[in-house]
């Protein structure tokens, strides 16, 4: 599996950029990019599952199921992606996950002076150009959110 990085500098406290980021609202803005209904059903809180979702072609839910593996506040949050959401079912296991269950995604929050580096690693099965074009849109998204 190949470990992807992406770093933004953003004009907000640890804190704001933390919140902004988990806030479903929010959420829902800054990644557009990946989904334009996209959407979190879920808890933040450490242990918890969550299901990170979008409407498809056919007007079914999909989407990844996580469990959030730490949240700390002005910190961290790492996800532990255990399965996909297909038509509103959890499917943890077989073909279509097995290659990549237990991948984690990882935010850390760096203060540097007034501002601070947001920094997103995600193991992925391609490396593709799109997909780092994609994060890296989301992250400019999720700065402009935290400066107004």
């Amino acid at each position: 599996m190949v470990e992807l990085k992406f770093t933004e500098i953003i004009g907000a406290t640890p804190e704001k950029v933390h919140q902004v980021m988990l806030d479903r609202e929010t959420y829902r803005e800054w990644t557009q990019v990946f989904s334009p209904s996209s959407d979190i059903v879920g808890d933040w809180s450490e242990g918890s599952k969550m299901h990170f979702t979008s409407v498809n072609e056919a007007n079914n839910i999909e989407g990844m199921v996580s469990i959030v593996e730490k949240n700390i506040l002005g910190e961290t949050v790492v996800l532990r992606h255990i399965g996909i959401l297909q038509d509103q079912v959890e499917i943890l296991g077989g073909p279509l996950v097995d290659s990549w269950k237990n991948a984690t995604e990882t935010y850390r929050f760096d203060k540097i002076g007034e501002q601070l580096t947001c920094t997103v690693q995600v193991g992925e099965g391609e490396s593709t150009k799109a997909f780092s074009d994609m994060w890296n849109r989301a992250l400019k998204e999720l700065k402009q959110l935290c400066e107004q």
